[in-house]
């Protein structure tokens, strides 16, 4: 049992070598589950893992959640600067946090699971023969439900928010108002403070390159991008201060 134990810490990256995981074993080069998740006999804790087999951990117990990114561009864009655990799959990116945010997601450029979903772990491989492989090592970061909703928000382009279409059609091309692009202004200046601890110049870069990535914007006057993006820093770190996340 002891050698066991030592070969599955060789093998199963540390930050799953919890006992209070569990996990569903696989066919080797799929995902297809030998078990239910939603039975206890079904699933497996991390001493009895069995790694000639896939593995996949079980989201939702422990709190744990991840990211499935299929896009690297939106993995360095929109989460890279997270400091916590990636890992790398044959298309993307398993990005995982703790947090209380319980709803999953289903977007064009990833999802989003939360509860009762099962994510592929190393040393498992993906049925193309490619490995899952540790990206950043890092610890899982524990995150609270109203930051984790402006981590995700850029994934789900599918989800209806509270103009009434996703953010990125509302806002891309010659589709975007200037009230939606207000909005998405202020979006970046909390997810460039609360984030990545920007301030001033700093943070005022950083969202005038995300915002220039809408047509619209790109092309309108400086005056009207300066005054947009320093109004839009003004009211985002009031909204951070109060605690009130535009949810």
């Amino acid at each position: 049992m002891t050698s066991n134990i030592k070969n599955l810490e060789l093998q199963v990256p540390k930050q799953f070598q919890l006992e209070s995981f569990r996990f569903i074993e696989c066919n080797k080069g799929s995902k297809i589950p030998l078990g239910s998740l939603h039975k206890e006999e079904d699933q497996k804790t991390f001493s009895n893992l069995d790694t000639s087999k896939n593995v996949a951990l079980i989201c939702g117990i422990n709190s744990i959640r991840c990211i499935d990114i299929d896009d690297p561009i939106k993995y360095n864009k929109d989460v890279k600067d997270f400091d916590t655990f990636v890992v790398k799959t044959s298309k993307g990116y398993h990005v995982y946090f703790f947090s209380d945010y319980e709803t999953n997601h289903y977007g064009e450029s990833g999802e989003v699971r939360c509860k009762d979903l099962l994510v592929t772990i190393p040393p498992s491989t993906h049925a193309s023969g490619d490995k899952y492989e540790v990206y950043c090592d890092k610890p899982i970061r524990h995150m609270p439900s109203n930051l984790f909703k402006l981590i995700i928000k850029p994934f789900l382009e599918g989800k209806k928010v509270k103009e009434g279409r996703s953010i990125v059609k509302a806002c891309s091309g010659d589709m975007a108002t200037t009230r939606r692009e207000f909005g998405l202004c202020i979006e970046h200046c909390k997810r460039g403070i609360a984030f990545r601890n920007l301030k001033g110049l700093r943070l005022e870069q950083y969202v005038r390159e995300r915002m220039n990535e809408y047509d619209k914007f790109k092309n309108s006057n400086e005056g009207y991008k300066n005054k947009t993006i320093q109004r839009s820093m003004v009211i985002a770190e009031r909204k951070i201060k109060q605690g009130n996340w535009g949810y």
